[in-house]
């Protein structure tokens, strides 16, 4: 198509040149109706012409009738001759033929509106032939135009059905819905597109299903359709051992139900979701009720110290010794244990650090389960 329309368009150009006016009359088309105008302005200026001279002729024909009659005139002076009644018929005669008025350059003047009207019946023609032959190229790339837009709209019309199928395979991140979509895509990601051939698609989905990255190599805990089926799903887990991949458009796309598994995994991961904010909630109230056991713990040592201290004070001993406990925070807790003795605070961030680390420490050591002291 762009040869043929470049050759057109180098004939084009061919023929302005040739005719430096064509360009004027094929872009201009009041310059072309005015060309037209002019001529059929010579052709009535012609009829005018053709007129006048069968008046001339007429004339002339009439001025051999009056040189007739003046000649019988005289040849009846002889008979009959009345000289006031013919000097006056004659300065009829002669004022009538002055009125004739007949023009001698009639015949160069006729003859000169025929020429220029040929001429410009000829370039008229011209201008006509040359402008149907380019509105007969333009009609036909316009018609290859729209064939090929109409080839393009069918490719789209392919590219974006093949999109909505592999609109499900779409990382979070990406959403390939329009040719624009993919174009832009391609542009960013060209060295992975030439990593990742599509003819590996088959084997990445077969990996993916085998739960591995390594070919032929499956993993049974991974495996997609070893979960499907424990999960209860064993229709989509024997589509996925049947055949790995089928053919959709033109693509290679997995064989089973993959809105329908996606699905599936969706509300598996609501329900875990879900599971795992009660356990938090769970956990919440333990931490919470640790956090009081704690304070607890910590506030009545404290108290139980200061009464031994009081009844160490009442019984002094002979040799003037006085006796006093005192307790002795381990390394890290001092700021934890003012926070729980501090019955005013509405947060308590080392005391809480202080009982997560504690309950990690349970949690990986099952010997600290009856070991309170350990514990606290």
């Amino acid at each position: 198509m762009s040869d043929e329309y470049n050759e057109l368009v180098t004939e084009e150009q061919q023929q302005l040149a040739q005719q430096p006016d064509l360009k004027l009359y094929l872009t201009d088309e009041d310059a072309l109706n005015q060309l037209r105008d002019t001529i059929d302005d010579y052709e009535n200026t012609l009829d005018e012409l053709t007129e006048v001279q069968q008046k001339q002729e007429q004339l002339t024909h009439d001025q051999g009738s009056i040189r007739q009659q003046i000649q019988r005139l005289e040849e009846s002076l002889l008979s009959d001759f009345n000289e006031a009644d013919t000097l006056a018929e004659l300065d009829r005669l002669t004022a009538e033929l002055e009125t004739l008025g007949v023009d001698l350059t009639i015949g160069d003047r006729l003859r000169t509106a025929k020429q220029n009207l040929n001429q410009f019946q000829e370039q008229l023609n011209q201008f006509s032939q040359q402008s149907n032959q380019a509105i007969g190229s333009r009609k036909t790339t316009q018609e290859q135009l729209a064939t090929h837009q109409s080839e393009l709209q069918t490719e789209l019309t392919i590219i974006e059905n093949a999109l909505a199928v592999l609109l499900p395979y779409n990382p979070e991140v990406i959403k390939l819905k329009t040719v624009a979509d993919v174009l832009t895509f391609e542009q960013s990601n060209r060295s992975k597109i030439r990593q990742n051939p599509s003819s590996d698609v088959g084997v990445a989905v077969r990996n993916a299903i085998n739960g591995s990255t390594a070919h032929q190599i499956r993993i049974e805990i991974n495996a997609l359709d070893t979960i499907f089926e424990q999960r209860g799903y064993s229709v989509i887990a024997s589509e996925m051992r049947q055949q790995r991949t089928a053919n959709e458009m033109g693509m290679t796309v997995v064989a089973f139900d993959i809105n329908k598994a996606i699905k599936v995994m969706q509300e598996d991961e609501q329900r875990l979701t879900e599971a795992v904010n009660e356990s938090q909630k769970g956990n919440n109230v333990a931490i919470q009720t640790y956090t009081t056991a704690v304070m607890h713990s910590i506030v009545d040592q404290y108290k139980a110290v200061a009464t031994y201290n009081e009844m160490l004070a009442e019984g002094q001993r002979a040799d003037g010794i006085q006796l006093r406990i005192e307790l002795h925070p381990q390394l890290g807790t001092f700021d934890a244990i003012n926070e729980a003795r501090d019955a005013q605070l509405d947060q308590r961030p080392a005391l809480r650090d202080l009982i997560l680390s504690k309950i990690g420490q349970f949690t990986n050591d099952e010997t600290l389960a009856n070991d309170d002291d350990a514990f606290f």
